[in-house]
């Protein structure tokens, strides 16, 4: 179903189809998001900062909000939301987008904190330069010659694939990760290891 974070009622509307169609609702994963527009801090406009923080932040806590009801109700549920290692540093040109990705972390951690004594866990995964058509093809938000810059800069020098960053949502989503409350994961090629 067609969803805008950014609206309340539509991300309360999807909690309550997915509570009408399967009875329960047991995990969140909160991946939507926009990379905006590039350009430096002074002559960022703020209609473009507003628009990317109302997806990319607002869009996770408003999700974060509906899927809460029903996980305290509950007594367990598990979210995983979506920051970026552009969420754990900074980069040049991408201010707004960072902005809302660091946010996103003090989030997860912060109601990690609130809510992991009641049986619900909330972890960020911080993905680096994956293959979706926000990093390549005609609808990228990074231009070609920085993404080629950026992976030269992984240990893996290449892009990750949507799988592998699944297979990370997906443990941090399972029982194997009943100890991981207010994680960060960064699952990106070894990019921040450089």
């Amino acid at each position: 179903m067609h969803v805008d974070v950014r609206n309340e009622a539509d991300c309360s509307h999807a909690v309550a189809k997915a509570l009408e169609l399967y009875g329960r609702l047991d995990i969140g994963f909160n991946n939507a998001g926009i990379t905006g527009a590039s350009g430096v801090v002074g002559k960022y406009p703020l209609s473009e900062w507003r628009r990317v923080l109302d997806v990319n932040l607002t869009g996770v806590f408003n999700c974060m909000q509906a899927q809460l009801k029903v996980f305290e109700k509950q007594g367990s549920g598990v979210i995983v939301n979506t920051s970026s290692v552009m969420g754990l540093r900074g980069t040049p040109g991408g201010s707004a987008y960072s902005a809302a990705k660091h946010g996103v972390v003090g989030l997860t951690r912060s109601a990690a904190m609130e809510y992991g004594g009641r049986g619900i866990r909330i972890n960020a995964i911080c993905p680096g330069f994956v293959e979706t058509p926000m990093v390549v093809g005609d609808l990228a938000g990074i231009p070609d010659h920085i993404l080629r810059d950026k992976l030269s800069r992984t240990a893996v020098r290449r892009l990750g694939t949507p799988e592998e960053i699944a297979a990370v949502v997906l443990w941090l989503a399972s029982d194997a990760a009943s100890f991981m409350h207010g994680a960060a994961i960064n699952a990106d090629g070894g990019f921040l290891a450089s």
